[in-house]
């Protein structure tokens, strides 16, 4: 089994990639990819059985990039992983000359309040990991990276802090993409995500799509709208809803919403609670 995930070695993404090996009890390859847009499309392209991509972050909500890809892709969803995610600063001098950290942007909203303390300025990155490979190339004393210790002890680099992220309880919601869709399970308990598409921009079209899940008594986890890029004010809606899209109930509620709506199914995958 092969999996792309986001590079270089040391990433939060490996982590998830591990955590989900350990969860199925298989092995597998770890493929590292430049950017998610390639994990997706190794994916596409059958370079890689699976990818991993993080999807939402408790501290810094969702990754506007994954949810575009999962809706201009042909993958689907087929499982999730819930990762705490710890960050660290490292570099190869002290604290006390650092006055510029480097890390993925996400992750520099996480420690925010941190890097606001300390007056550090930023650089952005493409991955944690390899914002931790720069420091250690680059050997500027004034530059620090943040990111997982895994990293840092992966490029050689001194951790200067611990745990420097705003929340102590932060975590990430990983995916886990594949050519295929899952079946149903009777013992397993499913969460779906899908994608709205409104035909045609009318009043109370919200308060419709939404009513085709509350009269079925079927619960959303979350819903969350994007720009299509079309053209302005043109949006569509991600949403996650507890269920398989194999349940009647759900059946008959997407065949209520396509009167109104297009819907692009991303994925049903077992639920973790």
């Amino acid at each position: 089994m092969k999996i792309a995930a986001l590079g270089p070695k040391g990433t939060f993404s490996e982590q998830a990639a591990n955590q989900y090996m350990q969860k199925i009890k298989e092995k597998g390859e770890i493929i590292f990819c430049n950017n998610l847009p390639e994990v997706f499309d190794f994916v596409q392209k059958k370079k890689a059985d699976l990818g991993i991509a993080p999807l939402e972050n408790l501290l810094d909500g969702s990754l506007g990039e994954v949810l575009d890809l999962l809706y201009h892709s042909s993958v689907y969803i087929d499982a999730e992983i819930i990762l705490a995610v710890h960050h660290c600063i490292a570099s190869l001098s002290l604290l006390s000359e650092i006055k510029t950290v480097i890390s993925r942007p996400q992750a520099l909203a996480q420690c925010l309040s941190y890097i606001r303390k300390n007056k550090f300025s930023t650089m952005e990155s493409l991955s944690t990991a390899e914002a931790m490979k720069i420091v250690a190339e680059k050997k500027l004393r004034e530059l620090a990276a943040i990111g997982p210790e895994s990293a840092a002890n992966e490029y050689g680099l001194k951790i200067l802090q611990r745990n420097i992220e705003d929340k102590d309880h932060n975590v990430t919601r990983f995916i886990v993409i594949s050519r295929n869709r899952n079946g149903k399970e009777v013992e397993k308990e499913y969460k779906t995500s899908i994608v709205i598409h409104p035909t045609k921009d009318r009043p109370g079209l919200l308060y419709k799509l939404l009513k085709s899940f509350a009269t079925r008594n079927i619960n959303l986890t979350k819903i969350e709208s994007r720009p299509t890029k079309l053209k302005l004010g043109d949006y569509i809606f991600h949403i996650d809803f507890e269920g398989h899209e194999e349940d009647e109930k759900v059946k008959e509620a997407f065949s209520e919403i396509r009167k109104i709506a297009r819907i692009k199914i991303l994925g049903s995958y077992e639920r973790i609670k």
